[in-house]
């Protein structure tokens, strides 16, 4: 564990340390998520009950797949979709929404679930 500006200094360097040849923004993050989801995984063993969530994150900056929803205290956010554990509420498992380009892979899944 570490202080949480310790983590957006981390999370803000890694968006902007990819190749300047890539396409978007959607293959600068997946990497990160994917390391940071799989020390998720890692770091704890779920119990039996499991929650599907979905989640917002709130975001100001450019972004094509950024939502906007007046009822929210963030108006702008990031739609996340989670996987969490119901007694503790550590997440599992994250997938971004990017609109009509949002898939699940299940042969990337390691868990096979």
């Amino acid at each position: 564990m570490f202080a949480r500006p310790r983590f957006e200094a981390i999370y803000h360097s890694m968006l902007h340390c990819s190749d300047s040849a890539t396409a978007s923004l959607k293959e600068k993050i997946e990497p990160f998520m994917e390391m940071l989801l799989q020390n998720f995984r890692i770091a704890f063993y779920p119990y039996q009950e499991l929650a599907l969530d979905e989640m917002v994150v709130g975001f100001q900056g450019r972004w094509v797949y950024k939502m906007f929803n007046p009822s929210k205290p963030k108006k702008y956010h990031i739609k996340v979709f989670g996987l969490c554990d119901s007694a503790t509420g550590y997440v599992l498992n994250l997938l971004t929404y990017f609109g009509e380009h949002t898939s699940y892979h299940p042969f990337a899944d390691q868990d096979g679930g």
